[in-house]
Order: C-alpha cells, then structure tokens, then sequence
C-alpha cells in the first residue's frame, strides 16, 4: 500500500478527493485513471483521510495517524475456537459407500467437475463424502512464482466461491483434509509472523453466507471399514504408498500426486491393505498449471467410491476438446 501511495504526489491525491456529490469510488476511479493502476475505494477513502483539515490543527500526519487508529478499532480480533473445523450439523456415520475425490483446485477446477460429481452421486449413492485436499488453489498466495496473468488474491478467492457453493449445495456434508494448497493463508501469515487469532477459519473465508455447517476439515480422517480394518484419508503420502499404509495400520486414500491414480494391494499372513490415489479434478488448460505443460506425465481426471471397504475408480471420460463425455 505504501509503495502504491507513492506513485502519487500529494497535490495529486488533493485534486482526485470527492466534491459535491462525489464519492470515495469516484475519487479511486480517477487515481486509477491518473497512474494507470487500480486504486480501490477503501485505499481512495483511507488516503482522503490524510488530508481531513477537520482533525485537529489541520495536520496531515496527525489525520493519517487518527485514520490508522481507527481502522485498528475496528478490526475484529477473532479467538480460534476448538470447533472451528469441525462441522456445525450431524455428518452422518455409515461409510457403506465414500465418494472419495479431492485437488479440485478451484477455481481452476475442470469446467465440468461439478456435472460429473453430481452423476456420480446419482449412480452410487454415497452415504458419506471424503474430499482429499486443495478444495482451492490460492495461486496467488503462493510461495513460488505467481503468474501475473492471472487474478489477484481478491478476485481468485471470489471465483473460488462460486465453486465451493455449487459444491456445497451438491455435498451439504463432507470431510476435507488439511493440504498445502488449501492452508496457504494460515501458512503464509505465519511467514510473515501473523497470529491465528487474526485470521478466519475456513468456513468463514470459502462462505460469505454462513453457509458450509455440514463441511469440516481434519489433518487426517480415520474410519473403520467393514473388514474391521481402518481406512485413512490424508492429504499427502511420501514414498512407497503401500509401505506407508503398512506403517499406519490401515488401508491409506491420498490426494495431492494429480498424475497418480491407482489402487495397489498387499498381504500379510494376517491383513490385507490397499492404497488409493484419487488423482484430480483440476483443468489442465488453465493458466495456472501451465508449469506441467511440457512434463512428460499428465493428470488424471477422475474420482474414487469405496463400497464396503473395497475401492473402484471412477475415471473421467473426456473427449478431444477437454470436455467431459458425459458417460460413467
């Protein structure tokens, strides 16, 4: 905001504050005509404020300081709470059927994630939902390189809604797990030394309504399966999957791995494990992955149901224009 502020002379912020019946949105619209950058209502107010000859003596830096103390005071200091990633409402309990799928990556999901979802729910009817991780992309809250191309913090996460709510209103209940891109928020604030009692909960970032009650997040999800062996549902599972799950003590679904998607099996004289890559269902095609352009291996689109405690895939069909089929 600071080296924004500076491209701009102080006798130019003067000419471009309202008059008559002008408002801060007309002053941001000329500062961003004048310098040809975007300059938004709320920075156009708060810059106005510098030059408020009512406060006291008539002082520019003393006008900036009252601004900044009161927009201090008006932040709200938000406690985190022990439930603050559990779900509101009763999510159900019977994992006969789990529609198990993640890395939609929104709003960079494929264009017809959401269709495909909703046959699939219509098909197997699933008793309960496990999404995988990186429900959102956050491209640019990234540590890597970001694309200046694409949206800004702001706009993405506006996208990004408009998914998660068509997401929600197809799944009212789900379990998501904790994954890198999802949690880039609280990963960067704690970068940048930001304490959580400053920060929203994911609810309250992905929902502008109080929607999303029956949506909780967990590090990981653990649930028994008909065979009397436990399932676990995790983000990200490093190295030999199979060994992993053997380590765990349970079958293992992750996410995160887009170009893996597979079930492997083990035994020994007295279990029998799998393992599960869910794959993706991101678009390929979007700007935002345009770094796996030229890697030799691709995503795949597709999802998993596990029906009394066996897996199957559910691959998604395209065809040659990125388009899904349509069919199962």
């Amino acid at each position: 905001m600071v080296k924004l502020r500076s491209l701009f002379t102080d006798a130019e912020v003067i000419k471009c504050l309202p008059v008559g019946n002008e408002t801060y949105a007309d002053m941001a619209r000329k500062l961003t005509e004048l310098q040809c950058v975007e300059v938004t209502r709320q920075l156009a107010r708060y810059w106005a404020k510098q030059f408020d000859t009512t406060k006291k003596n008539g002082d520019h830096y003393l006008s900036l300081l009252v601004a900044n103390r009161e927009l201090k005071e008006q932040r709200e200091i938000r406690i985190p709470k022990e439930n603050d990633l559990q779900a509101q409402v009763d999510q159900g309990s019977d994992p006969s059927c789990i529609l198990n799928f993640g890395d939609t990556h929104a709003p960079y999901h494929h264009p017809d994630c959401i269709e495909f979802l909703y046959a699939v729910d219509e098909y197997f009817q699933p008793t309960m939902i496990i999404h995988n991780g990186d429900e959102v992309d956050n491209h640019a809250l990234s540590f890597h390189d970001t694309d200046p191309n694409l949206d800004s913090a702001g706009m993405e996460l506006e996208n990004a809604r408009v998914f998660i709510e068509q997401l929600e209103r197809l799944f009212p209940r789900m379990r998501i797990l904790d994954s890198n891109h999802g949690s880039l928020a609280y990963r960067k604030a704690k970068a940048h030394g930001i304490p959580a009692a400053y920060i929203k909960n994911y609810r309250e970032i992905l929902f502008k309504d109080g929607r999303g009650k029956g949506w909780s997040w967990h590090a990981r999800v653990r649930i028994e399966n008909p065979w009397g062996r436990d399932m676990q549902f995790q983000h990200i599972g490093g190295g030999d999957l199979m060994q992993l799950a053997a380590m765990e003590g349970a079958c293992l679904s992750v996410g995160h791995m887009h170009t893996k998607f597979g079930i492997g099996y083990a035994a020994s004289q007295v279990d029998t494990y799998w393992s599960l890559y869910t794959g993706w269902l991101g678009d390929i095609e979007a700007l935002a992955f345009a770094y796996g352009k030229d890697m030799p291996k691709k995503p795949v689109l597709g999802c998993a149901v596990i029906i009394a405690g066996v897996p199957q895939l559910v691959p998604m069909r395209l065809d040659k224009h990125n388009r899904w089929t349509g069919k199962l």
